[in-house]
């Protein structure tokens, strides 16, 4: 599990301007003297997502689900992530703004990991529909492994997530399926 004390080491250029964006705010507190709070938020899902390509794994599988399409993967589907429903994010986020935050840094995520074929498992669940999944070869950029570590959060400030990876994805589905939900 990572903590917020765990070496961070960048593979891509969207974890390396994470990195940087932190090392800025953290000096921005040093110099000015002000309140900072960092949140790590785990891999995000939940309704209103915009479907983006190679962007949010949770909203593109249920996506080519609704329209039949293929689902790629890279890998065997044994990689492994902390999926954290967006509602959950949001009330951290409240937490932490209406208190003073003894620490800097909080993980934000469910804590506990699912591979990316436990996850089609799911989806195919609760889609009640086959799924065809199309493995290609792994990237160099995907860690074999995240799962955040959320135990200063739930700590200092009592927070711990309520929405679980199925009920999340019931809901995220049912939302696809509302007509006037407007984006695709």
């Amino acid at each position: 599990m990572a903590t917020e004390t765990t070496p961070l080491a960048s593979l891509s250029y969207y974890g390396a301007g994470k990195i940087a964006t932190e090392a800025f705010l953290l000096t921005y507190k040093r110099t000015y003297k002000r309140r900072v709070s960092i949140l790590r938020p785990s891999n995000l899902y939940g309704p209103e997502q915009p479907l983006l390509q190679n962007f949010g794994i949770v909203r593109t599988m249920l996506q080519r689900c609704l329209d039949n399409q293929p689902i790629d993967i890279w890998g065997d589907g044994e990689v492994v992530r902390d999926f954290l429903y967006l509602d959950d994010l949001v009330e951290a986020c409240m937490q932490v703004m209406q208190c003073h935050a003894p620490n800097d840094i909080y993980n934000i995520g469910a804590g506990e990991g699912h591979s990316l074929n436990q996850l089609a498992d799911i989806i195919k669940a609760t889609c009640n529909k086959p799924l065809d999944i199309r493995y290609s070869s792994s990237r160099s950029i995907d860690v074999k492994r995240i799962v955040l570590d959320c135990h200063r959060i739930q700590a200092d400030l009592g927070w711990k997530p309520m929405v679980t990876l199925e009920n999340g994805i019931r809901r995220t589905w049912d939302w696809l399926l509302t007509p006037t939900r407007g984006i695709k």
